[in-house]
């Protein structure tokens, strides 16, 4: 593999509105992501900073890698000088073991899109990319030049790399034909460039998008290839004449929208990665649904037939219109293990039908296979929040985490998590072969909630690159554009990201003192963590002494936790969860010391109270017994968490939630009081949280911990669950049951009344664990009882002094648990095909 190859970092496109930033993380080990940050290029009005981002290689050459960033409307360049309208520029920061730089540190080199060869309104920095393509040992600089004004062909430049860095002056140059008329209401230019040796003679080669290319058919788009080598001649102004092109022979396709490289049949070298977003799929209601395709690398690329949908080794479709799958595409390195590169493809504009979600977007990712993976069969998705956009951005990150396994990044440029539309970038990491088929279970979110103090519309995530090492620290660092900010455009470092999840996302918790794992037929202890929240899983039989493991760093909260837990069938008990990552179990009865086996299955905590609003206690009600954090309540991701504790009041009626945190009618939170009582939180939809007693529901004015109670607000999204054997919905004024993913874990909601025998209802397909898993539930004023939860779907009701079936009510509000595989469509395992989704709204892309 070349140098280039292993420096090499994915490239997005993008940019919503005429601003932008960049922001960049140094990954260091035993940290977690900074939540401001640490170094801030400003860029001037309408630049749209962060439009493009990635490192592509080290241009001076100095074996550290170099951070490139693209600003294609800037009409001055980075230090204000006035060149032209939309002309753009790009900049290079070099490496160096020293960084983040200064604040406002001007790029080390750049160039700018003005010039009698570089016309006004060229728009240079859409698309930026390197490699070694003339084979000097240095990385060389790519840069597309896409929009030239009309009737100007576009054009793709290298910039050779040097010790001290590239001249200023381009060394090669292509033209890029101008195709004439386009269709009604068509993006012009914006296509893709990439580099990778598709040849296998040790050189990187030159791959270039052009989407609205029109050779046999009007905007069918193309790919265009040209070989490198020491003899890549410098021919100003010469004609395309790439050694190789594919086209999609279809009106309107625009193959070539996103172009990416990799070697995903692990035959020494890379193929070829296109999307056309706006292909037309066989399958019905298909219109724009996208497409992904891949074209073996070949020594005799040069003498190969010219590639088409066709000829592809590889394709894949989803089959819902409107989709656009293909517009982004990239390899994300072996995020499993088994040597081979695997495929990632974003389909922005995909509604989820599962959801009944807008423009949600999807991420697909197929693994690598030789000769080639199974055409429209793909192993994982991922799905984005409504109208958030996932997918509009895809790269591989590297190996983050060290485990040995590949990691990648998705960008949501429109998460509106907040109400804010900051967007939001996520990162994945790799999972083991032999744990593939579920999704992963937990993503890093950098700037969760947008950058501080900051306007609304950042669309941070429309870009996402690795730069691979920018500071020489031995790990790669990872960047993320926001071009939407601030109608001025900035550059962002963040310092200090670290993953001390395995492979597949989770951390695994090694047992002591005796304890076992997989107690009623459920999984070992395993934690996941997700926007801040930490949900445990499995379960864990008796032990010996309380210090039952502990939590990896990165996984413990910030002060002591104390999460309600429930022991050996009849009593209650607590999770004390240390700072330090210590994890014992106490008997809620007397918080003395217990070795009695626990089901694990939903327990949560939050790691800090970053992000919480703090609560104002009233009637006498006190914060913090028991050394836990003050009463907050923070919404993440659709879900109210409530963190820290209460002390004894004067009436039952304790506190009151913002108005964003209250759900549409009451809700019934089983809780525990006192040492030794049972109870239940009253939280109506005006705000009010009453502490109630479960013996007698009446008031009570004892004190409780509140860390990992959860609750959902809105059913909105809920599918109803149908009751059987004599059950029935609704007790104590709730909604009818119903159920919901949101992020990892399948969450329960309403109530349900007594019934015949314990099989209450079925889950949904998409919302059944892959194995059995026990929830603790109340029933039936004060007697313990558990959710018997089976990879069939069916709920059983269970009295847990005696683990038999009982038919008595019970809420279901704040009951939840993970799953492996949330709302997954199909997965490699089971030889299942994508299935059409529901039609969407058409949304294209246009030039602005």
């Amino acid at each position: 593999m070349s140098r280039a190859s292993k420096l090499r970092s994915g490239m997005a496109l993008g940019g919503l509105l005429c601003s932008g930033w960049i922001l960049s993380a140094a990954l260091e080990s035993s940290a977690e992501p900074a939540s401001a940050p640490s170094w801030r290029r400003n860029g001037l009005t309408a630049q749209m900073v962060g439009s493009a981002v990635g490192s592509a290689g080290d241009f001076n050459c100095d074996g550290i890698a170099d951070l490139a960033v693209g600003a294609p409307f800037a009409g001055t360049t980075p230090s204000g000088t006035l060149t032209a309208f939309h002309a753009g520029w790009v900049g290079v920061w070099y490496g160096d073991p020293t960084l983040p730089p200064q604040p406002n540190e001007p790029p080390d080199w750049f160039v700018w899109g003005n010039g009698a060869a570089l016309p006004s309104e060229s728009e240079l920095g859409w698309m930026v990319a390197g490699g070694d393509v003339n084979g000097d040992g240095c990385d060389d600089l790519l840069v597309g030049n896409p929009a030239t004004p009309a009737g100007t062909a576009a054009n793709v430049r290298a910039y050779f790399g040097a010790a001290g860095g590239p001249d200023t002056n381009f060394d090669w140059r292509r033209t890029i034909p101008a195709f004439g008329a386009v269709l009604p209401f068509a993006y012009s230019g914006q296509g893709d460039v990439a580099t990778g040796d598709v040849n296998g003679d040790g050189t990187d080669d030159i791959l270039v998008g052009v989407p609205d290319a029109s050779f046999g058919q009007l905007e069918e788009g193309a790919v265009f290839v040209w070989l490198g080598g020491p003899n890549l001649a410098n021919v100003v102004d010469a004609p395309a004449n790439p050694d190789w092109i594919a086209e999609s022979n279809q009106v309107g396709a625009k193959l070539g929208f996103s172009v990416a490289s990799g070697d995903v049949d692990a035959d020494g070298r890379e193929d070829i990665i296109a999307g056309a977003p706006d292909w037309d799929g066989t399958l019905p209601n298909s219109t724009d649904s996208g497409i992904a395709l891949m074209w073996r690398g070949s020594a005799t690329l040069a003498s190969d037939a010219d590639g088409t949908v066709a000829n592809a080794a590889w394709s894949l479709q989803i089959g819902e219109q409107n989709a656009r799958l293909g517009w982004s595409v990239a390899v994300a390195g072996d995020v499993d293990g088994d040597g081979f590169g695997d495929i990632l493809a974003g389909a922005p504009y995909y509604d989820n039908p599962f959801t009944l979600g807008t423009q949600e977007g999807t991420v697909v990712v197929t693994r690598g296979a030789s000769p080639a993976p199974v055409t429209d069969i793909y192993s994982w998705t991922h799905f984005g929040q409504d109208r958030g956009w996932l997918g509009w951005s895809v790269a591989g990150a590297g190996d983050v985490n060290g485990d040995g396994l590949d990691d990648y990044l998705m960008g949501e440029p429109r998460n509106n998590a907040d109400a804010t539309l900051h967007g939001r970038a996520h990162l994945l990491l790799g999972r083991a072969t032999a744990s593939w088929g579920p999704n992963p279970a937990t993503d890093v979110f950098f700037a969760e909630q947008g950058i501080p103090n900051t306007p609304h519309a950042e669309s941070y995530g429309e870009s996402v690159a690795s730069i691979g090492d920018w500071n020489d620290d031995g790990l790669p660092d990872i960047v993320v554009g926001s071009p939407g900010i601030d109608n001025t455009g900035a550059v962002f470092s963040l310092d200090g990201v670290a993953f001390v999840y395995l492979g597949d996302g989770t951390a695994s918790m090694p047992l002591v003192n005796g304890w076992g794992g997989a107690p009623f037929a459920t999984r070992s202890a395993t934690a996941v963590v997700r926007n801040g929240i930490v949900t445990l899983k499995g379960a864990v039989s008796n032990g010996t002494a309380d210090l039952l493991f502990t939590l990896p760093v990165g996984l413990r909260p910030e002060t002591i936790t104390y999460v309600a837990v429930d022991l050996c069938n009849a009593v209650p008990g607590r999770l004390v969860i240390q700072p330090s990552g210590t994890v014992t179990i106490q008997s809620a009865t007397d918080f003395a010391a217990a070795q009695c086996f626990i089901s694990l299955e939903g327990a949560k905590f939050a790691l800090s109270a970053t992000g919480f609003t703090p609560i104002a206690l009233v009637n006498g009600w006190t914060g913090s017994p028991f050394g836990t954090s003050p009463p907050a309540a923070a919404l993440i991701d659709g879900v109210v968490h409530l963190k820290g504790a209460i002390g004894n009041g004067t009436e039952g009626f304790a506190f009151t939630l913002p108005p964003a945190m209250r759900p549409e009618a009451d809700v019934y939170i089983p809780i525990g009081l006192c040492n030794t009582a049972k109870g239940r939180l009253l939280i109506q939809s005006n705000g009010a949280v009453t502490v109630i007693s479960l013996n007698s529901f009446a008031e009570a004015q004892c004190f409780t911990s509140l860390d990992g109670i959860s609750f959902v607000p809105s059913a909105n999204g809920f599918s109803p669950l149908g009751l059987a054997n004599g059950w029935i919905g609704g007790p104590f004024a709730t909604r009818a049951p119903g159920a919901s993913i949101l992020g990892d874990t399948v969450y329960l909601k309403g109530a349900i009344g007594g019934g015949a025998i314990g099989g209450a209802f079925t889950l949904p397909p998409l919302m059944r664990p892959p194995s059995n898993v026990f929830v603790p539930i109340d029933l039936c004023n004060a007697n313990k009882g558990r959710l018997f939860i089976q990879p069939t779907g069916e709920v059983v009701v269970a009295a847990q002094t005696d683990f038999a079936h009982a038919q008595c009510f019970t809420s279901l509000e704040g009951v939840r648990f993970p799953v492996a595989e949330p709302m997954g469509l199909a997965d490699l395992a089971s030889g299942a095909l994508l299935v059409a989704g529901l039609g969407g709204k058409r949304a294209r892309r246009v030039r602005r």
